[in-house]
């Protein structure tokens, strides 16, 4: 068997000031649809909770924002705002122990509440951060979770409400 070579290319960037510029301009102003995308998505998960038909990929993606919304505030961008940051965090955790035991996702009054403020402090973030920012928060949180230091929740998998099904005419 021949010796793996240690080489490995780097990837290339095609245009070089066009990435500097992106990097530099705010999110909402290059990428406003896919932000409003994304805001949807964000919501989109908040109502299915709301709603009592929420799964395992809707509380990922509210997860996921939080852990978003904590790197901006321990870099500074909303960190008036960690304590409701954490609250959020601590309603998702509930939510999840809940799940596990009832075998449903929901929340109390006082959850949702902070789960709604958290995601508006996330909106603000990404309409006040540019891509390079954007970039490196993931980059952190990544980072985060691989050196142990984040608080893994175990998701329940067959906490999975069915969806209800269509009527029929």
């Amino acid at each position: 068997m021949r010796k793996r070579s240690k080489y490995r290319p780097k990837p290339i960037t095609l245009n070089a000031w066009e990435r500097v510029i992106q990097g530099v301009q705010p999110i909402a102003h290059q990428f406003s649809d896919a932000l409003t995308v994304l805001k949807i998505k964000h919501y989109a998960a908040l109502d299915s909770i709301k709603k009592g038909r929420a799964g395992k990929h809707e509380v990922d993606i509210l997860i996921a924002c939080f852990n978003i919304s904590e790197a901006y505030a321990r870099h500074g961008l909303g960190a008036e705002f960690m304590p409701e940051i954490r609250q959020a965090q601590l309603a998702v955790e509930a939510m999840v122990e809940r799940a596990a035991k009832h075998k449903r996702y929901g929340c109390s009054g006082a959850e949702m509440n902070a789960i709604a403020t958290a995601l508006a402090v996330h909106d603000e973030q990404l309409d006040n951060s540019t891509v390079k920012q954007l970039e490196d928060m993931v980059a952190f949180v990544e980072s985060e979770i691989a050196a142990g230091r984040a608080q893994l929740l175990r998701i329940p998998a067959n906490a999975d409400t069915e969806k209800p099904p269509e009527q029929q005419p």
